[in-house]
Formats: structure tokens, C-alpha cells, sequence
């Protein structure tokens, strides 16, 4: 017989949007359960790990958190390199969605570890997800009034519940594959991105420098790839002259990929569910940032979770808000615009195989030119 554990909300996901959903509720005084597969949040997470100094005060960064202060981006393309100064910082996302949810657990939010959500089904008076413990093999479930999917772009829940959250297309949907690679005490200080159509036909390369170790990623559409995602980050970091210079023979340390959403999700509620952050599609489809989303996202969720407690109205009419107000955000609004410019350069490329380039050239007109990055 399966074991059952009862809450007021279930969140499904430690990664921002769920710690932000999680923070919100458990400051409200409702019991939260949240809900993670991986041993610790951020584990698997296939991320740069670029983070806002305005994010960096507004979520009160520890400097154990902060990996370097980075003050310039640097821009590679076939026709020359750019740069931009920039006030970022670099993270490891192990290191930071677990600084989120302890945040969250401060505030009152139960997590759980190494726990996978498979199924759930909803009556009348609850929803109930079924739990499994991947170290343990119990299964269990935990039994609440509301759930909220913030589980990411690549689970089984999310698009197969009621139509609800990021739904998986060649077209709508980015593969992405990193490498850590070794290298203490690195002087790097710049984020680097290469556009490059041997190195990603439709998306971007990228050198994001920790204190010990580099993050070296590509992604590219799933529907424009013609090799697999390994050969491309492979051919980033042996063959690209501006980032192989540096990286070639200095020892891989970590292996990851998943996929990105790039199209924002029609439903966002249903009956007695939410979705946010990358289960939802909110990511920047040009650029694949989808962090400073997840967080405001994830806050609001929390908003109308605990509004929704207050009022026992749990039914889609009444957490219907939650998609009202995402949607006549500053926020949405700018990933809107991102996601229409970017079909309209998808469409183009019909006829120019070079329409991305030339698209991300268009978004660093302004930059300065500088003479090759060494």
C-alpha cells in the first residue's frame, strides 16, 4: 500500500520557478511541498550559469554562491568579434538553485530529494501526484489541494495533463549540451558566444569562466540540426579557433544535455494545476535565458497559490488570474516580441541559410568592434 502525505501545494520542480513558487506559499504560512528528481537541485541542470548584478542584489547573493564578476561579453562571428561591457556574475547552478531552495525550506516549504513525479490525477476535492523515491524505490504520494508544474521542458508531465504546459516540437524546441571543463585559478572574465553555422545551424555556442572550471555549451533548433548535439559541442571546443586555443587537452569534468523550450506554453492552468518556468515555455527564444523569468514567474504563481488557499477556489476559472497577469507582464510582453522576431527569421531561412546570423547580428548592432579575443 502506498504511503500518503498531505499539503496544501505541491510543487513539482526545486529548480527558480519552483523555489520562487515554494518561497511564496510557505511565507504565507501554507504547508508546501517540493518536489525534486535529482539528488539536490541544479545536479543535471544544462545552463551557462549568467546571472544579473540587479538579480545578484535583489535575490541577496552570497559571495559563496558567486563564482566571478563578469564585465564584458564577447561576440564571435564568421565576419569579425564584438564586445559589450555587461554587469553579470557567474554561477554554478548546483550551487544556486540549492542556495533558492534552502531559501525556500528557511520559510517553511518541505523539500524532497531524489523524488520523481510520474502521474497525477485530480477529483473534486484534491489533487494527487504519484512519488517515487529513485534512491529507495518507495512509492508514495502526496495528496494537496493545488499542484504546480515547474518540473522543466523535458518531463513526462508537462504537455500530457490537460493540454497544460510546454508542449515538445522540432520547431519549438532547442537541444542544448554542455561540458565542464577543468581549469583552477582560469584568468577568463568575459562571457564569450559563437555564432557559427558549423557549430550550431540555428543558435549559439558558448564560454561561460568559473573559479575552477569553464561551462562550455551549444544549442541549436531541433528541427535545423543535422548532426547531433555532441558533434556540435565537440566541434566548439576542438575545432573553433577562438575557444579551442584555450580548451583543447584540459580535462572534461562534466557531460550534460536536455532540451530548451523557445515557444511559450497556450495553457498555463487547469483545474487545481499551474504551470511556470521552462514547463511553461518561458525562456527567451532567441537567446535561451530563461532564469529572471522563472523567478518573477514562479513569485506569481506563489501570489495566486496562496490567494487561491485563502479563497478555496481551486477550479481553472479562479487561477485563471495567474495567466491574466503573466500575460499583461513587461516581462511576457518582451518574450512575445522575441518569439515573433524570431519566426519571422526562422521563415527567412528558407532562402538564406545565413538568417540566423544575420538576426543575431542585427542584436549586437551597436557593440564595438574589437580585434580578436585571445
Amino acid at each position: 500500500m502506498r504511503e500518503s502525505s498531505k499539503t496544501d501545494v505541491i510543487v513539482i520542480g526545486a529548480g527558480p520557478a519552483g523555489s520562487a513558487t515554494a518561497l511564496e506559499v510557505a511565507k504565507a504560512g501554507y504547508d508546501v511541498m517540493l518536489i525534486e528528481k535529482d539528488a539536490f537541485p541544479g545536479q543535471n541542470n544544462v545552463c551557462g550559469g549568467g546571472i544579473s548584478e540587479a538579480a545578484v542584489e535583489h535575490l541577496d547573493l552570497t559571495s559563496e554562491v558567486i563564482e566571478k564578476e563578469i564585465s564584458r561579453s564577447i561576440y564571435h562571428f564568421p565576419w569579425g568579434t564584438f564586445a559589450q561591457n555587461i554587469s553579470f556574475v557567474s554561477v554554478l547552478r548546483n550551487v544556486f538553485d540549492r542556495f533558492l531552495a534552502d531559501r525556500a525550506v528557511k520559510g517553511g516549504a518541505r523539500l524532497l530529494t531524489s523524488t520523481v513525479a510520474y502521474r497525477l490525477s485530480r477529483s473534486d476535492d484534491d489533487i494527487r501526484v504519484r512519488l517515487r523515491n529513485r534512491s529507495t524505490g518507495l512509492e508514495f504520494q502526496a495528496i494537496g489541494k493545488l499542484a504546480v508544474l515547474a518540473c522543466g521542458a523535458g518531463s513526462l508531465t508537462t504537455g500530457s495533463f490537460g493540454n497544460i504546459g510546454f508542449t515538445k516540437k522540432p520547431n519549438n524546441t532547442y537541444m542544448a549540451a554542455i561540458y565542464e571543463i577543468e581549469w583552477k585559478d582560469n584568468p577568463l572574465s568575459s562571457f564569450e558566444f559563437i555564432f557559427d553555422p558549423r557549430i550550431s545551424p540555428w543558435g549559439y555556442g558558448w564560454v561561460f569562466p568559473k573559479r575552477n572550471h569553464v561551462n562550455v555549451g551549444v544549442g541549436c533548433l531541433m528541427s535545423m540540426m543535422k548532426k547531433n548535439i555532441r558533434f556540435y559541442l565537440d566541434s566548439l571546443v576542438d575545432k573553433h579557433p577562438a575557444v579551442s586555443r584555450k580548451l583543447r587537452d584540459r580535462p572534461k569534468i562534466g557531460f550534460a544535455a536536455d532540451i530548451i523550450p523557445c515557444a511559450h506554453a497556450r495553457r498555463l492552468v487547469g483545474d487545481r494545476l499551474l504551470a511556470v518556468g521552462d514547463a511553461a515555455g518561458m525562456v527567451d527564444p532567441i537567446w535561451g535565458a530563461g532564469i529572471h523569468f522563472a523567478l518573477t514567474a514562479g513569485s506569481l504563481a506563489g501570489q495566486v497559490a496562496v490567494e487561491a488557499l485563502g479563497e478555496k477556489e481551486f477550479d481553472e476559472r479562479s487561477l485563471v488570474r495567474f495567466d491574466k497577469e503573466w500575460r499583461k507582464s513587461k516581462d511576457y510582453r518582451g518574450l512575445r516580441r522575441s518569439y515573433l522576431v524570431s519566426r519571422v527569421f526562422l521563415a527567412y531561412s528558407r532562402l538564406d541559410k545565413y538568417a540566423y546570423l544575420r538576426l543575431m547580428g542585427r542584436l549586437m548592432k551597436g557593440a564595438s568592434e574589437l580585434p580578436y579575443y585571445e
